[in-house]
């Protein structure tokens, strides 16, 4: 399975979204290998349109997170958070509304605060975020200007 998902990885480091996904199937089901390499899977099937579907192994894979959590301990269920953390991040990927796209990056920095891949991602969220307000901005100072214009 390690040796799967670093082809699948590998793949879809290279922008070879089908060949990773075929690689990456077996393996993808959190209850085949955990959580974490539905992560990955999540993110290939994102890549290829396929939300629905990666929607649906992510909300399963936070159901073996959950129940992980309730036994492992120490070093075991750190890289549970990140996996759950790294979830999020997959899930972030699928929804369209920004403020809600923003509060599940979010939460995943919240799980996982030592998560450089969610901090960075929150981080292009808040440059994006900055960049609307500066629009937003600029076309409120043009529409004043404009009206001012008039008289």
């Amino acid at each position: 399975h390690h040796t799967q998902y670093n082809c699948g990885y590998e793949f879809s480091k290279d922008k070879r979204y089908a060949e990773s996904e075929v690689v990456l199937r077996e393996i993808g089901d959190p209850h085949v290998q955990g959580p974490a390499n539905t992560f990955i899977y999540a993110v290939v099937l994102y890549n290829l349109n396929r939300c629905p579907e990666a929607m649906e192994l992510i909300q399963e894979a936070y159901k073996v997170v959950e129940v992980k959590q309730r036994t492992d301990q120490g070093p075991r269920a750190e890289k549970l958070n990140r996996a759950h953390s790294n979830l999020k991040i997959a899930e972030s990927y699928c929804i369209d509304d920004f403020a809600e796209k923003g509060k599940v990056v979010w939460e995943a920095v919240q799980i996982d605060k030592t998560n450089g891949f969610a901090i960075q991602q929150a981080q292009g969220m808040m440059e994006q975020f900055n960049k609307m307000q500066e629009v937003m901005k600029h076309q409120q100072m043009m529409m004043q200007g404009g009206s001012m214009n008039r008289f």
